[in-house]
């Protein structure tokens, strides 16, 4: 049996084609506090590998990353919900 590593869809790889976004809705649970989420993002054509604190723009809120994936899939959005605009990091 042959174990395939990687699907393409369209040319990439399946990963390049779907993002999926991990994470808790408490930074600290003892406190409740809604700071400084751990979030998880995996494919989507983003450079992976690295861990990113987003420490250029302080308490952004969740939803600028989900502009952010909207628009790592193609969707023409400025912004998504009450954020303001999509997440930049290098």
């Amino acid at each position: 049996m042959t174990l395939m590593t990687q699907q393409y869809v369209a040319g990439g790889s399946i990963l390049d084609e779907t993002a999926v976004l991990f994470g808790s809705n408490l930074g600290n649970a003892a406190s409740h506090s809604a700071k400084h989420l751990p979030i998880l993002v995996a494919g989507g054509g983003f450079a992976h590998g690295k861990h990113i604190a987003n420490t250029q723009e302080q308490d952004a809120p969740l939803c600028d990353l989900f502009a952010t994936l909207l628009q790592s899939m193609g969707l023409e959005v400025d912004a998504f919900g009450q954020g303001s605009k999509a997440l930049r990091w290098s």
